[in-house]
């Protein structure tokens, strides 16, 4: 019964998130995201392997962004903390894991972009500084990886831009003008590629 409950969570909230977010419409998940940060809250942590921490926290970082886009950001909020803590239980588990370091990543770029919108910009500037770390060290391991790049320049884009809002314009002015030219490689090796 769990495996079916977390089989159908995921393809509601993996699957239909991207789809259902194309076309504005993520308020149908609202309801289900809702009970799986419950779900999720309630399940032992000890009997999970690391694949099963894994897909809870896409799960709900998927629950996050439902939440978020709703406006509910107190629950986002604890959807993004729980999403973090499964991952972060994974690494504890598997610390070499490039691939588990990349998705801790991809959740601190939720985090904090969840902190802009809360308005709490030292939370903001810690997640995107932790998360600009992180590519950044995997990036340098494995330069040819476009994605790791992309979510570099993301990352440094959202601390530039908290450096800008605290008038820390000297520090905000090098980490955009450093996520501009990593942009500008990207764009170079491939112009028609429209996530660059």
């Amino acid at each position: 019964a769990r495996m079916q409950a977390e089989s159908l969570a995921e393809f509601m909230l993996g699957d239909l998130t991207p789809n259902l977010e194309a076309i504005g419409r993520l308020d149908l998940l609202d309801q289900v995201a809702k009970e799986a940060v419950e779900y999720y809250e309630d399940l032992p942590i000890e009997e999970a392997s690391p694949s099963a921490m894994m897909r809870r926290s896409q799960a709900l970082r998927n629950v996050g962004r439902v939440l978020r886009s709703q406006g509910d950001l107190a629950d986002a909020r604890t959807a993004v903390d729980a999403s973090l803590f499964f991952i972060r239980k994974v690494i504890e588990r598997e610390p070499e894991s490039a691939a588990y370091r990349a998705e801790l990543a991809d959740r601190l770029l939720g985090l904090g972009t969840l902190m802009v919108l809360t308005s709490d910009r030292d939370g903001a500037v810690l997640a995107f500084g932790e998360a600009a770390d992180l590519f950044e060290s995997l990036s340098a391991k494995s330069p040819e990886d476009r994605d790791l790049r992309r979510g570099l320049v993301t990352a440094l884009g959202g601390l530039g831009w908290e450096h800008w809002s605290r008038s820390e314009y000297g520090q905000a002015e090098s980490v955009l003008r450093r996520a501009d030219s990593i942009l500008l490689v990207l764009v170079e090796e491939q112009p028609d590629d429209t996530d660059s």
